[in-house]
């Protein structure tokens, strides 16, 4: 058993983080370049953890998740980040700080009230943001918002309960998130853009898109979207996210998209009463690498040309076990996702370590514990019983999480939330509820009595 605050290794395996994130996982970059490293507060991130959606090529604009904030990154190897009520901060070579994600929030009812930081920074000082947030709009926003960097900072903008239209935005903005608007007109003036996500929209309209030929990423969250078919004019997409869109008219506009490289419909269509959605307008798209579909009414595997093509997930929809048969059968390179049990028995099979941690109350990792007796590890095992009743994303916060390894490869990071409850799987999405979790409980407090 070992414990204390030191960084874990770089993981020797590739973790697939869909289900939080989205895309590839990177633990460590290739070449002759020192290692990326990464500090909160003083202390080393896990790279894994904290490089999200990476390549090989990650680069200046990749994306880091640091201090519960997914933002796009600036040049260099090593990062020294401190954490702020509003944002991160990131420490100089002379010691000096600067933001580089910052959020406008106004709440007058804690102590001390939040305040408007991007009102004190400068035109230089906006500039050199990496993201910036904006929850409540206030008088600098109008002001600063012409000052960000359009080539290279993340804006993020949710309506609140002021804005009931997108506001006007730099031209040549190029990475670009909205939240919780009615009105979505605006987004016709936004040409450059690279990167967009629209949540939380009653409906939208996809023609709103058709000038964006520069996009490369696109996720809409909406209860109704209409002529999805304009995406086809999109020749640039590699990433199409209709994750929990109400309902659309088909996938047809995906065989318009020659570079898409990865297709997420994660419970899609479920408010659909017409026919299933069939899948089959994805076969020739020689770049497509994986379909996260789970939830959604689709059917009709593709049937081929599809040589990149490596995950496939269709649990919970049309797809038959016939047609899944004979797909399994033409293509046994691919890997298909087999629900939460199958999954899940897959990933801890073989681990021979587990670590247990905590956040802080300001979220910060805090102690672990290290277990790695063979006895102890068995009866761990022993308890993982899959509720198959339960399916998507924990949602909870959570302040304990378990995580299995086998040597230093991390297998799956489980989430304890609800109340001890509830444990989610990020990886499998699989879950422990009910009796199972009884003495998991149990397991769980005799190995925290052991955090330092």
């Amino acid at each position: 058993m070992r414990g204390g605050r030191t960084a874990i290794a770089r993981m020797a395996s590739v973790l697939g983080l869909a289900l939080l994130f989205g895309g590839d996982v990177v633990a460590q970059d290739v070449g002759a370049q020192p290692p990326y490293r990464f500090y909160l507060d003083g202390e080393l991130l896990d790279t894994e953890e904290t490089m999200v959606g990476l390549r090989e090529d990650f680069d200046v604009g990749s994306r880091v998740f640091v201090n519960h904030s997914l933002f796009p990154i600036g040049p260099g190897r090593e990062f020294h980040f401190i954490s702020a009520p509003n944002g991160t901060q990131l420490e100089q070579p002379d010691g000096s700080r600067r933001w580089v994600s910052l959020a406008v929030t106004i709440n007058e009812r804690i102590d001390p009230p939040h305040k408007d930081d991007l009102a004190a920074l400068t035109r230089d000082e906006v500039a050199g943001l990496w993201k910036l947030s904006i929850y409540d709009w206030t008088p600098s926003c109008s002001e600063r918002i012409n000052w960000i960097d359009a080539a290279h900072t993340q804006l993020s903008i949710s309506a609140g309960r002021k804005m009931g239209a997108v506001p006007t935005l730099p031209q040549d903005l190029r990475y670009l998130e909205l939240s919780m608007f009615k009105d979505w007109s605006a987004l016709r003036n936004l040409r450059e853009l690279r990167t967009l996500t629209v949540e939380h929209a009653e409906g939208f309209d996809a023609n709103l898109l058709v000038g964006m030929t520069e996009l490369r990423d696109l996720t809409i969250h909406a209860r109704k979207l209409i002529n999805v078919g304009a995406l086809a004019k999109l020749k640039r997409l590699q990433r199409v996210t209709l994750s929990y869109v109400g309902d659309f008219e088909s996938l047809d506009f995906a065989a318009s998209l020659p570079g898409l490289e990865r297709l997420d419909l994660y419970d899609a269509g479920r408010e659909r009463t017409a026919r299933p959605i069939s899948l089959r307008p994805l076969a020739g798209l020689k770049y497509l690498k994986s379909i996260h579909a789970q939830g959604a009414p689709v059917a009709e595997l593709p049937s081929g040309g599809l040589p990149s093509l490596h995950y496939v997930d269709v649990t919970r929809t049309h797809v038959g076990k016939a047609d899944l048969a004979a797909f399994l059968k033409a293509r046994p390179d691919v890997e298909v996702y087999e629900g939460a049990t199958n999954a899940t028995a897959k990933i801890v099979a073989g681990a021979n370590r587990a670590r247990l941690y905590q956040l802080d109350d300001s979220g910060k990792r805090g102690g672990f514990v290290d277990i790695d007796d063979a006895g102890e590890i068995a009866e761990l095992l022993s308890l993982f019983q899959i509720d198959d009743t339960k399916n998507g994303i924990c949602g909870c916060s959570a302040s304990r999480f378990l995580q299995l390894f086998r040597g230093e490869a991390l297998l799956e990071q489980f989430k304890i939330a609800c109340g001890g409850g509830q444990v989610f799987g990020r990886k499998s999405g699989g879950w422990l509820t009910g009796r199972a979790t009884t003495q998991m409980d149990r397991w769980l407090i005799r190995a925290e009595g052991r955090i330092p």
